[in-house]
């Protein structure tokens, strides 16, 4: 049930936060771009799509922040999620922006893609494998979906931040896990960062 009651915190805290902010568009995505290392995310991530022509799809879009506020390129954005209420607010500031005609929104598992082999160009995978219970199935359908010579855009937050690491040279307890996370990963090997390396070495990505 582990991944059920993620999936159920994470749209519970959507839906509060989205709440107290209904006259903004996107109050739940500008929340979490917050900040400089997500700004920059961000911004390579927006640079790394207009560089690629192609469809582009975006695995757990939540409300279509990143697809809608990139700039138009005329090539099909496909943005994917498992949080209905998030889809349909990304539908809604689609047709708000102008842009529903150049964007579709999903309701779909990442471990399981609604998408055909070889289908799209680009895949935006920002802050999301934490989230997933089977991180190696994720990835395998990410190689089924993209083309071969396909582009990956892959982020994930880590557990050694700068402020995780200073508390613990002062041996200060910090409690850095997420209860929205299902695994942790960091740049110091953690069970996380090295299913990941044995999945990718055998992965045509």
């Amino acid at each position: 049930m582990p991944k059920k009651n993620s999936i159920s915190k994470g749209r519970l805290y959507y839906r509060q936060i989205t709440e107290t902010r209904k006259q903004e568009i996107f109050p739940y995505s500008q929340l979490l771009f917050q900040g400089f290392y997500n700004r920059l995310r961000l911004r390579l991530i927006k640079e790394s799509v207009l560089h690629r022509a192609g469809k582009v799809l975006d695995v757990g879009c939540c409300d279509g922040y990143v697809l809608l506020t990139t700039p138009r390129s005329g090539d099909l954005k496909i943005g994917i999620d498992v949080m209905p209420e998030a889809l349909k607010d990304a539908k809604k500031a689609a047709k708000k922006l102008k842009r529903h005609g150049e964007t579709e929104f999903l309701l779909s598992d990442a471990e399981k893609l609604v998408l055909k082999d070889n289908s799209v160009d680009v895949i935006i995978s920002a802050e999301l494998l934490e989230h997933v219970l089977n991180p190696v199935a994720v990835l395998e359908e990410y190689s089924r979906v993209l083309k071969p010579s396909g582009l990956l855009i892959l982020s994930l937050p880590t557990v050694h931040s700068a402020k995780t690491l200073i508390a613990k040279v002062f041996r200060r307890r910090l409690q850095f896990r997420s209860p929205f996370h299902l695994r942790e990963y960091g740049f110091i090997k953690t069970k996380g960062i090295t299913l990941l390396q044995d999945c990718l070495k055998n992965l045509t990505l």
